[in-house]
């Protein structure tokens, strides 16, 4: 999404507040649309000129490309010579770094005959495969495999995702959702553990007559009390005599996990993208330290290149999203890079030293459909795809811009902006109440804002706190010029009640 504002004619959403401290940029939710006013409010006459009021003008919204790491996890091992898989889920847990990953060896004669395996690290780079005595691998119990399609009784395994369940009994605490097959029938099945490892199978099915050849992703919402989950869907799938499609993301959620009902579709590319394109994946995570924010880092597959590149997609309730589509936010490599073919980002969101976001990514030299089994070099790599902390998507003025917050809830002590500019760019703030800049923090008294900050204290005049701020229409106002501004941090102030 690379959507230009020049400005506009739109009532102000009064009711729409700011109430977090922590405030990516995701989406346009958090600049105000603005409106024209013609009328003077208190002269109660018409305005020569009109005037703009918080129309904001001179910026776009832009999600922002990941460095990679080197290669951290290889296949090595016999159950991992055909290829390690790009369904994993990692997450960060008393001080280690845990991953579940999926494995195809040599005897893999389709999806359902992939396994499930785990490693852990320190540090996120050096990992360990430990060996668990629990799922044999012809006749070998010396393995790092927790799960397989003889775990549960023959009905195969494929594109599984591991969370923590925060309202679980101990045994249940751990759990697994994944794609398997009864006869000709498919299935969404899963399994429950006290540890992430000693795997438990759910006897029944948790959704029947369900085709979701992808990673399915589930968790439980806190904000509504169910398991949310996120699986394959077909949009057009058949028209009269045609039978076609294209891969999209479904929804669905459940008050209990061993039943779920049939997903709905809430994300597919319509038609300002290129018909021979569609979602393979949908990796969602919910955003760090916000339990209310939502992202997708799905596979766009491009069938004119039979190609597959990481894109961002990101939601405020998790069923309307906003889909960056212009630009990769992990681009396939260069020809020899052993990435030029496809790249799918796995489940987790965590952070690595040095404050920096890393989603897990496998990449591949051979394109979808162009895979050569058991071919030397073939067998993929995961890397991190990483972010500097909050730098998923920018608020961006190529030159001269403005923008205005919405009204914020609370009072406010202290504000810090997550921002880069170039050489001769700038930032400048100014806070206003009902309409009008308060002296002494108004853009003439802000403090110069220039270079790469992760957090920095805005201050007016050196003054950082905004004590006299009443919580009344407090509205933050910002000019821009060659800067990207990221995220911001809103300190309320001491003992304030307004929220």
């Amino acid at each position: 999404m690379n959507t230009l504002l020049r400005g506009g004619i739109r009532r102000v959403d009064k009711n729409k507040k700011i109430d977090k401290e922590v405030q990516p940029f995701l989406d346009w939710s958090l600049v105000q649309a603005g409106a024209i006013k013609f009328i003077d409010s208190i002269e109660k006459q018409r305005l020569v000129y009109p005037q703009p009021n918080n129309v904001p003008y001179g910026i776009s919204i832009n999600s922002q490309e990941a460095k990679k790491t080197s290669i951290w996890l290889k296949a090595e091992k016999p159950w991992e010579a055909m290829r390690i898989n790009g369904y994993l889920t990692v997450i960060y847990e008393d001080g280690i770094y845990r991953l579940w990953y999926e494995s195809l060896g040599s005897d893999c004669r389709g999806d359902l005959d992939t396994r499930l395996c785990y490693a852990e690290s320190p540090d996120g780079f050096s990992w360990k495969k430990p060996i668990l005595n629990l799922v044999e691998y012809e006749g070998d119990k010396r393995t790092n495999i927790v799960f397989d399609k003889n775990s549960n009784g023959g009905f195969g395994y494929h594109g599984g995702t591991v969370f923590l369940d925060p309202v679980a009994s101990p045994s249940e605490r751990y759990k697994l959702i994944y794609l398997a097959k009864e006869g000709k029938k498919s299935q969404i099945r899963g399994a429950v553990s006290k540890d992430g490892l000693l795997w438990k199978p759910i006897p029944e099915e948790i959704l029947d007559n369900y085709v979701s050849d992808t990673q399915t992703v589930a968790y439980y919402d806190k904000k509504i009390n169910s398991y949310v989950g996120y699986f394959r869907s077909w949009i057009e799938g058949k028209i009269g005599i045609f039978f076609g499609g294209r891969r999209a993301i479904a929804r669905a959620i459940t008050k209990d996990f061993r039943k779920w009902p049939v997903p709905e579709t809430v994300l597919s590319l319509g038609v300002n993208y290129p018909p021979s394109h569609d979602l393979y994946t949908n990796a969602h995570i919910l955003y760090p330290e916000r339990d209310d924010l939502h992202l997708f880092f799905p596979a766009q597959y491009n069938r004119e290149k039979d190609s597959l590149e990481i894109y961002l997609a990101t939601s405020r309730d998790g069923v309307k999203w906003e889909y960056f589509g212009n630009n990769p936010v992990v681009p396939l490599g260069e020809k020899g890079s052993s990435q030029e073919g496809a790249i799918y980002a796995g489940c987790g969101l965590v952070l690595l030293k040095g404050d920096n976001f890393a989603l897990p990514c496998v990449a591949y030299p051979f394109t979808h459909n162009d895979y050569i089994p058991g071919a030397k070099d073939y067998a993929g790599g995961y890397f991190w795809a990483t972010w500097k902390k909050d730098r998923l998507v920018a608020i961006e003025a190529s030159e001269e811009g403005a923008f205005s917050l919405p009204v914020v809830a609370h009072r406010i002590n202290k504000l810090y902006l997550n921002f880069t500019t170039k050489p001769a760019g700038m930032i400048g703030v100014q806070i206003s109440e009902k309409g009008k800049a308060i002296p002494g923090y108004t853009f003439a008294d802000c403090s110069p804002i220039c270079g790469d900050e992760l957090r920095y204290p805005v201050t007016w005049r050196g003054k950082e706190e905004i004590s006299v701020t009443k919580g009344e229409h407090t509205v933050v106002q910002f000019k821009m010029r060659q800067a990207k501004l990221f995220a911001l941090y809103i300190e309320k102030t001491p003992n304030d009640t307004t929220l």
